[in-house]
């Protein structure tokens, strides 16, 4: 036992680690400036001014190549960020991305942009970031854990405006108070900056050296001149609805239907807030997009509808018992979100209506989840959360408990508890224990996890689960070479390895994936991977083997093209995968993306060969007034997806006009569950209220 407690101490000892705040930025009172993007020295004559960027890639710790000089102000309802960025050579600016929101990991190098940092804590371990491009494209991301979870999906209300000059480019954002979180009087809060340079594919921050791309704790402070109100509006937002649908028409019902619906947001102090919606209708959401799954499993769709996307980081757990997608048509939900002392709380409960899939039904259903998670030691959290589905005849519950802790150079422990009912209780638990090291420029884990016989059941009715009745060791490599030589740009290597048993000690599957990424100065670029898979399946030995290859041009920016094949054995039958795509932008306005994905296998026992045509064009006439068309067509279904959007964002986010067509065939197999044809032409208007 004195063992044990030696090494926990030693460990805990290790998580006390400072944070060392080497930039202090202040926040004066100003006049409000006009957002224009012009940075007019009689507006901004009273910010503070800052400036002096480090990179984080690909030279570390180097200067910026581009100078930045940073205004930041205050009044009682924004806080203002103005910057000037240079440039030697304006030519090389580079963006092209129009869509809002369209910032992750993946992407924030592909446009040159600036980011504003928020922790409006002070925890060092959450914050709120807002992204701007050249083109005035804005997005926003909520982050936890200290940049282990972020969330593209969170989305409030700001306003920003860009200018391209004869420098560079410059930005103004106006930030509101009542968009954010921030415990009532304090005037402390943590801040960082960061600007993109995309031809390069450069990231300089302002507070020092940086680690990784979101890491929170080595954030700077900014010194608020007065405390932001302690008080917000409460936000209703009325929408009405109208909807034309064919497949109504063909059963002689009513084809014209007006419906209402209601979204409210209820401030209960500046740090914790409710939101109800009520009849919530999200026709206006786009389709997921069709992908080539060579797996076995389901797969996992990110969320897209309102009401749910800002839960998340929050809810980002490696074994994820809460998967918002398992809740369908809503009659009302209600949530709330917070953080109150060291303690972040989220808690949700919807109604579902009974809802049809083809030929199959669901009744009524109740979701309830609550999220607990505390902050601990310096930079790490403790987490709780427990989901509920019932209905009339059945319930499933789950519970959790997760920790990531964050130990000196860039080690992290992360571990996860869950049990699950009905059932047996040792059938119907998980959990796993991970060992990492990891930043921007390499990663290496190891990991065990242990899933219980019949875990899988009681999960996927509130989570997702791929597969259960398994112990499993996997292991991961990932590293980024940085040459920049005159000819080299940049290596990528990653290695995935896994080994996993079934639960009486039987060998089920081994796994292991080597990927090699070339990325040449003059944009070309040759990515390849090899894998190879043994799975024991129905009592037969399987295997999965293949290589692929990708050749693609400027694929590190936002316009690019590539096209590549991936060939081997599906566990099965040999098979044959082409496929193809690129985005540009044809005229200003206008961005277009194709893709195309031919899978073949030979013999087709199964008849799985199947063509994918995706295409998608989005036109800003201006931020906030834009059409979109995406489309997608599937050969061995015979699906055929049209979705079509008009929008107009007169007071971004919420206060808006849409018009959308949705046109949805599918010629199914026998065997696959019939669903109807579907047309939809659905408009609906809303409108933001501050009471």
């Amino acid at each position: 036992m004195s063992k044990i407690l030696v090494i926990a101490s030693f460990l805990l000892s290790l998580s006390f680690t400072t944070h060392a705040q080497s930039r202090i930025l202040h926040s004066p009172t100003i006049p409000p400036p006009t957002i224009d993007g012009r940075i007019s020295a009689s507006e901004w004559q009273d910010a503070s001014k800052d400036s002096g960027l480090i990179q984080l890639e690909p030279q570390k710790g180097a200067v910026a190549t581009g100078k930045s000089v940073i205004l930041t102000g205050m009044d009682h309802q924004y806080l203002y960020v103005g910057i000037l960025n240079y440039t030697q050579n304006t030519s090389t600016l580079s963006a092209g991305n129009p869509k809002r929101d369209y910032l992750s990991a993946s992407t924030l190098k592909t446009d040159d942009g600036f980011l504003v940092m928020l922790d409006t804590f002070n925890d060092h371990r959450s914050a709120y970031l807002f992204h701007v491009n050249i083109l005035n494209t804005q997005s926003d991301l909520r982050i936890e854990a200290d940049g282990s979870s972020v969330d593209a999906n969170w989305d409030t209300e700001w306003l920003s405006a860009t200018q391209k000059t004869n420098f560079g480019w410059s930005a103004e954002l106006a930030i509101p108070f009542s968009s954010l979180k921030y415990p009532a009087l304090k005037t402390e809060w943590g801040i960082n900056f960061a600007r993109i340079t995309a031809r390069n594919q450069e990231i300089s921050f302002w507070a020092g050296v940086q680690h990784d791309y979101f890491r929170v704790s080595t954030e700077g402070k900014l010194l608020l001149q007065q405390a932001p109100p302690s008080r917000k509006p409460v936000i209703v937002i009325p929408y009405i609805t109208e909807r034309f649908n064919d497949y109504l028409k063909k059963q002689k019902k009513q084809t014209w239907n007006t419906d209402l619906g209601l979204d409210a947001e209820i401030p209960f102090s500046s740090d914790l807030t409710a939101n109800v919606t009520v009849n919530p209708d999200f026709a206006s959401v786009e389709g997921d997009q069709e992908q080539i799954n060579l797996d076995l499993w389901e797969i996992r769709y990110p969320e897209k509808r309102p009401f749910f996307r800002d839960l998340g980081a929050l809810f980002d757990t490696r074994i994820q018992v809460f998967y918002s997608r398992r809740i369908g048509d809503i009659v009302h939900g209600e949530k709330v979100m917070g953080k109150i002392g060291s303690v972040q709380i989220a808690g949700l409960y919807s109604r579902t209506n009974t809802s049809d899939l083809g030929d199959l039904q669901f009744p009524q259903a109740n979701f309830s989840t609550v999220r607990l998670q505390k902050d601990i030691l310096a930079s790490s959290t403790l987490g709780f959360t427990a989901v509920e589905k019932w209905w009339d005849g059945g319930y499933h519950r789950v519970f959790s408990l997760d920790t990531k802790m964050r130990l000196p150079h860039d080690f992290y422990i992360t571990g996860q508890l869950v049990a699950s009912w009905p059932g047996k209780f040792w059938n119907h638990t998980g959990g796993f224990i991970r060992v990492a090291r990891e930043n921007s420029v390499y990663h290496y884990h190891v990991r065990y996890t242990s899933y219980g016989g019949d875990f899988k059941n009681n999960m996927n009715a509130v989570g997702f689960l791929e597969y259960d009745n398994v112990k499993e060791i996997d292991s991961d490599l990932n590293y980024n070479f940085w040459l920049n030589k005159s000819i080299i740009k940049l290596i990528k290597y990653s290695s995935k390895n896994r080994v996993d048993w079934y639960q009486n000690n039987k060998l089920w599957r081994y796994k292991f994936s080597q990927t090699g990424d070339l990325y040449l100065n003059n944009r070309w670029s040759l990515e390849n991977t090899y894998q190879n898979e043994y799975r024991l399946l129905k009592g037969k030995d399987t295997y999965y083997k293949s290589l692929k290859t990708t050749l693609g041009y400027n694929v590190l920016e936002w316009s690019h093209a590539q096209a590549g094949m991936e060939w081997g054995s599906s566990f099965t039958n040999p098979f044959y995968l082409w496929n193809a795509g690129a985005r540009f932008k044809p005229w200003k306005p206008l961005s277009l993306f194709y893709s195309y994905n031919d899978l073949e296998f030979s013999p087709d026992t199964f008849r799985e060969s199947t063509q994918i045509h995706v295409l998608s064009s989005d036109i800003y006439f201006t931020t906030n007034l834009f059409f979109r068309v995406f489309a997608q067509y599937r050969s061995n279904i015979k699906r055929s997806y049209i979705y079509g959007l008009f929008g107009f964002r007169y007071r971004p986010p919420n206060s808006a006009v849409y018009l959308t067509y949705t046109y949805d065939i599918e010629e199914s197999k026998p065997e696959i569950i019939h669903i109807p044809t579907n047309r939809i032409l659905f408009i609906k208007f809303s409108h933001a209220f501050s009471l």
